[in-house]
């Protein structure tokens, strides 16, 4: 999502969190193929929406999931988990 590609992803895990179906990428329910195909397809015909995808999904990694924030998380985490008030 950094270098700006459009992306489809299943909609498993922690990537609904990140990835909002139609704003910055396109969700597809785990194995139905047939969606994911779909949503492939439509990607490949839309170069207008290929760009506006991955322009709003290289906007969000910016602004939200920075070097910074991610080492803020992860050091949080481990501190939670070893009982330590931070």
């Amino acid at each position: 999502m950094l270098t700006g590609a459009a992306v489809v992803a299943t909609s498993v895990g922690g990537v609904p969190e990140v990835v909002t179906s139609g704003v910055n990428g396109m969700l597809v329910r785990a194995g139905d193929e047939a969606a994911l195909a779909a949503a492939i397809e439509t990607l490949a015909r839309s170069q207008e929406l290929r760009a506006r995808l991955g322009w709003r999904a290289r906007e969000t990694i910016q602004r939200g999931y920075t070097e910074a924030q991610y080492l803020a998380s992860l050091s949080a985490l481990y501190l939670e988990l070893a009982g330590v008030q931070g």
